[in-house]
């Protein structure tokens, strides 16, 4: 029975990463830093107009910084603060249940697998299968609702 279970996780997002090949990739996550305080997530564009405009202001003690290639990890989908875009993260595990909890809620609502953020949310829950044993039976119906609507 637990192989079924796993069936269905790697079947959702088999079917999640054919569903996201129509779409652009997220972008990679930056971050403006000035001297010690965030200023905020941005994809490269916008990072790079938010450090031009805060050194024309005389900030010296600048960065922008690229996080690592798998994303930001955060307990919330990430997007750029400025334009919208969809920026690469990763979920941890209280996103990974603020996700489920979420998808549970709008449980009696078709999955939105012609959305971009949709698709790409549910594959960031799914693909933490392996690492969050208290919300496998969760990952295992949602997997089982993405199976059954594609």
């Amino acid at each position: 029975m637990k192989e079924n279970k796993v069936n269905y996780v790697d079947a959702a997002l088999k079917i999640l990463e054919k569903k996201l090949e129509d779409f652009e990739l997220p972008t990679p996550y930056y971050m403006v830093v000035d001297g010690h305080d965030f200023e905020g997530d941005y994809c490269y564009d916008c990072g790079l107009k938010e450090y031009d405009k805060l050194r024309n202001e005389g900030n010296t003690d600048l960065a922008l910084r690229r996080e690592c290639s798998s994303g930001y990890i955060s307990d919330t989908p990430t997007h750029c603060q400025e334009c919208q875009k969809m920026l690469t993260y990763t979920l941890t595990e209280e996103g990974v249940k603020s996700e489920l909890n979420h998808f549970d809620y709008f449980n009696d609502h078709e999955l939105a697998l012609n959305s971009q953020h949709e698709c790409f949310a549910l594959r960031a829950i799914l693909n933490r299968y392996h690492e969050y044993e208290d919300s496998k039976e969760d990952m295992e119906k949602l997997a089982f609702r993405i199976v059954s609507s594609a």
